[in-house]
């Protein structure tokens, strides 16, 4: 008798099914802090490559003006671990620059696109 194939989702998907009721926030199963934060730092002083970190907001953020708990646990790190820190926030998003709670459209790839740009040519 054959088995039965399970089908996985795609990534889009599982993180549509890790969405807050209101479809804005992100649940973060974890209770500590991201350890891959401590490691992508130590890869990037080993390698004397600067780290940028991109903090980006969802809705829910953005109609607040402020990150959420997990975001300013990331602000703290950035800033006790000398990194870069590119704030969303700081760059005029709007709502239509939304699909939905937390992915970008194509105004806000082309805002994040812009950003980065802007952020490697320093950073080069």
């Amino acid at each position: 008798m054959p088995r039965k194939k399970t089908i996985e989702p795609d990534p889009d998907q599982k993180v549509i099914r890790a969405i807050s009721k209101d479809g804005t926030g992100i649940k973060k199963d974890g209770v500590v802090f991201n350890p891959g934060f401590d490691e992508l730092k130590l890869m990037s002083d080993k390698a004397s490559i600067p780290l940028v970190v991109y903090l980006h907001a969802d809705q829910e953020e953005l109609k607040l003006g402020q990150y959420n708990e997990q975001g300013k646990e990331i602000i703290e790190w950035s800033e006790k671990n000398k990194v870069t820190l590119v704030r969303e926030l700081d760059y005029g998003f709007t709502f239509q620059d939304y699909r939905d709670g937390i992915h970008l459209s194509k105004s806000g790839q082309r805002k994040l696109a812009d950003i980065m740009k802007e952020i490697i040519c320093k950073n080069v």
